[in-house]
């Protein structure tokens, strides 16, 4: 896991939750799903969801997995 923190204010469907820029999150995985690559992360304040990468910074190299 990897800790990074927001690019940008990104809503949680789930939750309906907005989370601001800056706000630290943890990267639990990588999905590529229709040639795109989706983050899983954890917030800080618990629960997960599916980000985009541009949705994060300082993203470390990393593959993708199926």
């Amino acid at each position: 896991m990897t800790r990074t923190s927001l690019s940008r204010v990104v809503r949680d469907p789930r939750s309906g939750e907005v989370h601001v820029p800056h706000e630290p999150v943890t990267i639990v995985s990588t999905t590529r799903n229709l040639d795109r690559i989706l983050l899983k992360v954890q917030w800080q304040s618990g629960g997960n969801c599916m980000v985009f990468p541009d949705d994060v910074k300082d993203i470390p190299l990393f593959s993708a997995t199926d």
